[in-house]
């Protein structure tokens, strides 16, 4: 039902597309007809279908992610919710150790302090390492004034798991084609199996000259994001703020 909603909503604003929008470009008086209503409808389906769909509090202000050690888009974007204070990985072997995420492999906690701390040391080498192999600045996503510290640890303090997933994507086949890819980020408690918190983003790519977003029909490719009201990171707050 909601893969169908999905195509019928995009389906409508393509044929309002190539039809309220024609007009003779040599008639200065003839204006176009904005498609109102399939916009109205592709909005009421973000606000239903996408953004925070679950946020059950959980005792806890530690969790735990399934990247390879504190990479950004997990344990560090999610250490900047009020309410998380610890973030626990665990960090593989292989690759390149000047680029690792992780003072070494096994399972670490990773948590802020303030910046100058003797914890800091790690973090400090990790963003001189990047930024002399990479040969250019990396701001990575840490509050002013704080570090990244990695502490090891013998075993998983936290049951609340944090993943991401990326769902098949939806492929809109017309005069302009679209291809809607679902991902969800949620958070499980692994010793009972309950999902506790989940949010759903549906990322369109639009691949044609006449229907392009962001970044302009020169790339070829366009991205439109439906996220809902409330983003990801919201959800996260929303469990873990008192």
């Amino acid at each position: 039902m909601l893969r169908t909603s999905l195509i019928l909503t995009i389906a409508v604003i393509g044929s309002c597309l190539n039809s309220s929008w024609a007009h003779e470009v040599s008639s200065a008086e003839q204006k176009s007809e904005f498609p109102e209503r399939a916009l109205s409808e592709l909005s009421s389906f973000c606000r239903s279908q996408a953004g925070v769909l679950k946020a059950k509090k959980i005792e806890t202000r530690t969790l735990r992610v399934t990247s390879d050690g504190c990479a950004n888009s997990t344990c560090m974007s999610l250490l900047l919710a009020d309410g998380v204070e610890a973030v626990e990985a665990r960090s593989m072997p292989g690759g390149n150790p000047d680029l690792a995420m992780a003072p070494g492999t096994g399972l670490f906690r990773f948590s802020h302090a303030d910046a100058g701390s003797p914890r800091c040391a790690w973090f400090d080498g990790l963003k001189k390492r990047l930024n002399d192999i990479l040969n250019v600045r990396i701001d990575l996503p840490v509050p002013r004034g704080k570090c990244l510290t990695a502490e090891k640890i013998d075993a998983f303090s936290t049951d609340f798991l944090w993943e991401r997933e990326t769902e098949d994507a939806i492929l809109v086949q017309g005069d302009e084609r679209v291809a809607v890819r679902p991902e969800i980020e949620k958070v499980t408690n692994v010793e009972t199996g309950e999902i506790v918190g989940l949010t759903r983003v549906f990322t369109m790519y639009l691949g044609t000259d006449r229907l392009s977003f962001g970044m302009g029909p020169e790339s070829g490719v366009a991205q439109l994001k439906c996220q809902g009201e409330l983003r990801p990171r919201q959800m996260v707050d929303a469990m873990t703020t008192p």
